[in-house]
C-alpha cells in the first residue's frame, strides 16, 4: 500500500497541527499557536485494547475545529466503549482517531496519529500532563522499555516462529521486499 508522504514546511510546523488515519480516509488539521491544553498517557486496559499497545499518549485538542473535519468522512466510525467515553476510528484501516468523553470543548487525539507536532508544545508541567491509570499498567511495559532501541526493523527476522534456529533466519536487511520498503520510507522522510 502506498501512503503519500506529507512533510511539514517550516512555516507550517509552527502554526499547524495535522493528523489522520493510516489509509488517509480521515484527515484533519488546525492552527495551533501555543502549548496544548493537556497530554495524558493512558495505561488502562481499554486504551491498550483500542490501540494494540501498552499505552496511548493523548493530546487534548479543540472539538469545534476537529469534529466537523472528521465527521465529514464516511470512513469515520464510533464505538461507545464505556458509559463515559466513545472512541472514533477509521472503518477502512482501523486506526484509532479519538476518545470523546462528551466534553463540550475537547477531543482526545492519540498522538501517534499526528504528523506535524512540535514537542515544545508540551511544556513540562506535572500539574497538567501525566501518565494515568498506572494501577492498570501492563505488567510487561517496563520490560519493553529495557529492550534495545534500534533503527528500522532492528532485530526483526521474517517468520520467526518457523521450526529453525533463530540465528539461521535471514535478517530484514537480507529480505528484498522489506529492505526495499525501508529504503522507500527513508527517501520519503
Amino acid at each position: 500500500m502506498d501512503i503519500p508522504a506529507q512533510k511539514a514546511t517550516p512555516e507550517d510546523a509552527s502554526s499547524q497541527i495535522a493528523g489522520g488515519c493510516l489509509c488517509g480516509s480521515v484527515r484533519w488539521q488546525l492552527p495551533l499557536t501555543g502549548p496544548v491544553a493537556q497530554v495524558l498517557v493512558c495505561h488502562c486496559a481499554s486504551c491498550r485494547r483500542f490501540s494494540g499497545s501498552v499505552s496511548i499518549p493523548y493530546v487534548a485538542l479543540p472539538k469545534s475545529a476537529l469534529a466537523p473535519q472528521m465527521e465529514g468522512s464516511a470512513a469515520l466510525k464510533k464505538f461507545r466503549s464505556s458509559t463515559v467515553a466513545a472512541r472514533g476510528f477509521c472503518g477502512e484501516c482501523g486506526s484509532s482517531l479519538f476518545m470523546d468523553y462528551g466534553e463540550e470543548h475537547t477531543l482526545w487525539i492519540p498522538m501517534g496519529t499526528i504528523e506535524r507536532f512540535d514537542p515544545a508544545l508540551v511544556q513540562a508541567d506535572a500539574t497538567r500532563h501525566s501518565n494515568i491509570y498506572m494501577e492498570s499498567k501492563a505488567e510487561y511495559a517496563d520490560a519493553l522499555d529495557e529492550l534495545p532501541k534500534l533503527r528500522c526493523f532492528g532485530t526483526y527476522r521474517p517468520d520467526p516462529c518457523q521450526d529453525k534456529p533463530f540465528e539461521s533466519l535471514p535478517t530484514w536487511e537480507e529480505t528484498g521486499s522489506i529492505a526495499q520498503f525501508v529504503q522507500e520510507q527513508q527517501q520519503q522522510q
